[in-house]
């Protein structure tokens, strides 16, 4: 049953990066950190480059599903964070760069 809920998880991270291009400056929908809300350049990079992390994410969770136990769960927590905070860090150093530069 866990390796069904994981595999589900992978297809989830699929599914969002496959939409995560589409995705239009908002407030409710998206990756939303200070830097992607305060600049469209940021938000539209932002998302593009965070729809390969996710879906690299999801074929990664995938690829794990045939383990069990404990090596699927720290395999499934480490891709996770792991997927989230490379999104993050790239906002951020991506919004520095542009603010430097003046765009």
């Amino acid at each position: 049953m866990s390796q069904i809920m994981f595999a589900l998880i992978g297809f989830l991270f699929l599914i969002m990066g496959w939409y995560m291009p589409g995705i239009k400056p908002n407030w409710f929908v998206g990756i939303r950190t200070p830097w992607t809300l305060s600049s469209e350049a940021v938000w539209v990079k932002t998302h593009l480059w965070g729809a390969r992390a996710f879906m690299l994410g999801g074929i990664l969770f995938l690829l794990n599903v045939p383990f069990s136990g404990a090596a699927l769960l720290m395999t499934t927590i480490v891709v996770f964070f792991a997927t989230i905070v490379a999104v993050v860090v790239y906002s951020y150093v991506l919004y520095r760069r542009l603010n430097k530069t003046g765009e």
